[in-house]
């Protein structure tokens, strides 16, 4: 029985054994599984935070680049506005032959095409109805198809309805610009104001003997209806004989019906400067491009020799051979600045490039005399001691033919000159 007893144990051990091992690798097993799983699922969490990660670092990166961007962009147009800002735009040559062709339009517009100034807040309650004139910008009809509003003009034969009867006074007379004071406001400078549309506006300032004072001012349009002054020219014109082409009086009949009448109680005295013996000549020959209608250097052309001239006297003088001349001697001669820095030299005492670069103020223009295609013209500068204000005078054969005055911005203007 022993041996059938223990050949039975010997059966029924290995049952045991084999469960006991049955249970160890489904336990072993069921821990591995949960240990692959944890470990995948542990994969899966830091797959997660890396792109979290990446997908948080991606997205401040490009806030940071955009933010860094819209500074640096912010800079260059504020770096780039101040310069167009602070440089001179427009030239003064453009803007002063849009002021010469808009006072011919006014003068050329029949009085009874003019805007109902009497409503208008440009007027000035001290004029006339017949020595004011202005012309606003129309608003737009709305209409598909539709051009510009026909023109109305006058003609010769019709005088009386010109603004100061223009077409009967100027039969026998020519008018040649005798002064000229053009401000400027800092809204010509702001690149945030509109050039376009303008208004305009033309008063008649006084009547002298053979002279006429008239102020015109030019205004931006704004959209909202809002006007913004940008220049305002204060100037006066003599009447010429049209063959002598000597100062004239003007006619009785002129006289009586528009003495007394503009909003000025005087004319405009001209006070001419004295040139220094040291001064910077910037040499000038008439072009065929400088000539008007009345067949001499039109009036805007002197104030632009003077500019050229006080750029030119700024220029670094790499050489130190300006042209500093003494006006005692003609003209002739020429000195060497030593130790200058400028081209101006000594001439020029404080104004600088920088200064320029703020922006022309105001300007004063005198015209004595005509000057002709191919003629030599020197423009002497030079500084009497103010700092903002530049003296130029304009010389043909030893003769001034005209004097400008230039004025700048002052310093505290040079981190806005609007």
């Amino acid at each position: 029985m022993w041996p059938t007893s223990g050949t039975r144990s010997a059966h029924t051990q290995p049952s045991s054994v084999q469960y006991q091992v049955s249970l160890t690798s489904l336990m072993t097993g069921t821990v591995s599984s949960f240990r692959e799983k944890q470990k995948y699922l542990v994969i899966v969490v830091v797959v997660v935070v890396v792109v979290v990660v990446v997908v948080v670092v991606v997205v401040v990166v490009v806030v940071v680049v955009v933010v860094v961007g819209t500074a640096a962009a912010k800079v260059v147009i504020l770096q780039s506005t101040k310069t167009v800002r602070c440089d001179w735009m427009p030239k003064t040559s453009g803007f002063m032959c849009l002021d010469a062709l808009t006072r011919v339009y006014a003068f050329s517009r029949p009085l009874d095409d003019q805007v109902d100034f009497q409503n208008s807040p440009l007027h000035s309650k001290d004029v006339t109805p017949d020595c004011e004139r202005m012309f606003e910008t129309p608003e737009p009809s709305g209409k598909s198809g539709g051009g510009p509003a026909e023109v109305k003009l006058w003609s010769r034969q019709d005088t009386e309805r010109a603004f100061l009867n223009w077409g009967r006074v100027t039969k026998d007379l020519f008018f040649f610009g005798q002064y000229s004071e053009i401000t400027m406001s800092k809204a010509l400078y702001d690149p945030r104001v509109s050039k376009w549309s303008l208004d305009f506006r033309l008063r008649h300032g006084f009547l002298g003997a053979c002279s006429i004072t008239n102020v015109c001012e030019f205004y931006a349009h704004g959209s909202d209806g809002s006007k913004t002054l940008l220049w305002t020219n204060k100037y006066q014109v003599v009447s010429v004989d049209k063959k002598t082409r000597q100062p004239a009086r003007l006619p009785a009949w002129f006289k009586e019906k528009y003495q007394g009448k503009g909003f000025l109680t005087s004319a405009m005295v001209l006070r001419p400067f004295k040139r220094p013996g040291h001064t910077y000549c910037h040499p000038i020959l008439v072009q065929h491009s400088d000539i008007d209608e009345f067949g001499h250097a039109n009036w805007s052309n002197y104030v632009r020799w003077s500019i050229d001239a006080l750029h030119a006297a700024l220029l670094p003088d790499k050489q130190d051979n300006n042209v500093a001349k003494n006006a005692n001697s003609g003209g002739s001669s020429s000195s060497t600045n030593l130790g200058a820095q400028t081209k101006g030299g000594r001439a020029l005492r404080g104004i600088t490039m920088a200064t320029v670069k703020r922006g022309l103020a105001k300007f004063q223009a005198s015209y004595f005399r005509e000057c002709l295609e191919g003629e030599q013209v020197e423009v002497h500068v030079w500084q009497d001691g103010a700092p903002l204000e530049v003296c130029c005078g304009l010389v043909k054969a030893g003769e001034d033919i005209c004097q400008v005055k230039l004025f700048y911005f002052p310093d505290e203007d040079e981190g806005e000159c609007l």
